[in-house]
């Protein structure tokens, strides 16, 4: 499309200035050269265009270029402005090597054009302001490849995040999945069989044995119990009813009661744009750190530093062995992996210190309070910053 809507540009700027001091071939060329711009199109439309079709016509238009200039004034041809398209053109769709390359083409065309003798009288400082124009055309090129460099980093970066966000939806999905999976078996093990229990029980108590209302009762209990565990598994609605402290707290509770930790928790700041998310990633740690690390005791601790709020998640277990994140996330185990993915979507970081006589991880996100200091706002996505250190030596 470059190559036929400047066909008439030239046409009209040679009518224009240059009409009396084109040479006889300058038309037959410009219309080898608008043949060559529309087949080429027609080419490219048709979604038929080769590998090698892509240095034809770097050749091809550098030569119709040089051609047409050469045959309509030399290094004052009108056409030699369309030569800084060349290197602009070039910077948005190609790589800076190749950016380079087509800006180099460019000045050798002006340069050898401007070799040519023309029939008209050449200002008596020709041959400077033909190297200044060389200059600007060089400085053009130069500005190109820098500009081409910063497209690419911009790409690199729109496809990494691209990577990422993939990533993050197949780590969701993969997690719906399984959590489903979790929950089926959960219900039919548990409610459903203390049900099914409790509905031979009162069928007996049918019968005369009144001990099974009893049995049954408990078998209701029971179901009532772990529904409930289901549904905090599900969404505390703790958090939602009186916010993140308390809904902390009951899950500090729960993991207590099936394993020998001390947890302690303490909440001196909250947001509601992060009450879910710190929330996930709370439980994910304290039942990482009391399960997998037996830990004997943890702390969890929410507060505001300056313009950023902080999850820190401390245990006294064996720390995390080296290599274990990525092996754990080739077999399937997101935990902190994911966790790091969620927290990109908030510009948050997450920090791991581990060693062999603990681990903290310090989770940190970016807040703006509003004047009365009441609710906290969002904030633009950003590289989120995943940070692991292994200590040799104790805690001080």
């Amino acid at each position: 499309m470059l190559r036929v809507s400047l066909m008439p540009v030239i046409a009209i700027g040679e009518l224009l200035v240059d009409r009396d001091l084109l040479s006889p071939g300058f038309w037959w060329v410009y219309a080898a050269a608008a043949i060559y711009a529309v087949a080429v199109l027609v080419v490219v439309m048709a979604g038929r265009e080769p590998v090698r079709l892509g240095h034809f016509t770097a050749v091809a238009d550098l030569s119709f270029l040089m051609l047409l200039e050469a045959l309509s004034g030399g290094a004052f041809s009108q056409i030699r402005r369309a030569l800084y398209i060349v290197p602009l053109w070039a910077a948005m769709t190609q790589a800076p090597r190749a950016t380079a390359w087509w800006a180099l083409g460019a000045v050798l065309v002006y340069l050898t054009a401007a070799l040519v003798p023309v029939d008209r009288q050449l200002p008596a400082d020709a041959t400077e302001q033909t190297i200044v124009h060389g200059l600007y055309l060089a400085w053009t090129g130069a500005m190109a490849v820098l500009f081409a460099r910063i497209l690419q980093a911009r790409r690199r970066q729109v496809a990494e995040h691209e990577a990422r966000r993939q990533r993050l939806i197949a780590d969701a999905v993969g997690a719906q999945q399984r959590e489903r999976r979790r929950l089926a078996y959960a219900l039919h093990d548990g409610p459903v069989q203390n049900l099914l229990s409790a509905d031979l029980r009162l069928r007996q108590a049918k019968r005369g044995d009144l001990s099974g209302f009893d049995d049954a009762r408990s078998s209701i209990k029971r179901t009532v119990a772990e529904l409930r565990d289901a549904l905090f598994e599900l969404h505390p609605h703790q958090l939602d009813l009186f916010g993140l402290a308390p809904a902390l707290r009951d899950l500090a509770a729960r993991v207590r009661a099936t394993t020998d930790a001390e947890i302690d928790i303490e909440v001196t700041a909250t947001s509601k744009l992060y009450d879910d998310l710190l929330f996930q990633i709370a439980r994910e740690l304290l039942t990482n750190a009391a399960r997998h690390a037996h830990a004997t005791r943890i702390s969890a601790t929410v507060q505001q530093t300056e313009d950023r709020l902080t999850l820190t998640v401390s245990d006294d277990g064996h720390g995390i062995p080296p290599g274990r994140l990525t092996q754990a996330r080739e077999q399937g185990h997101l935990g902190l992996a994911a966790m790091a993915e969620r927290l990109h979507a908030f510009a948050g970081t997450l920090e791991i210190d581990t060693g062999t006589d603990g681990t903290t991880v310090r989770i940190a996100l970016p807040i703006r309070r509003t004047a009365d200091h009441a609710h906290a706002e969002s904030v633009a996505p950003s590289s989120a910053a995943v940070l692991e250190r292994r200590r040799s030596a104790p805690m001080s």
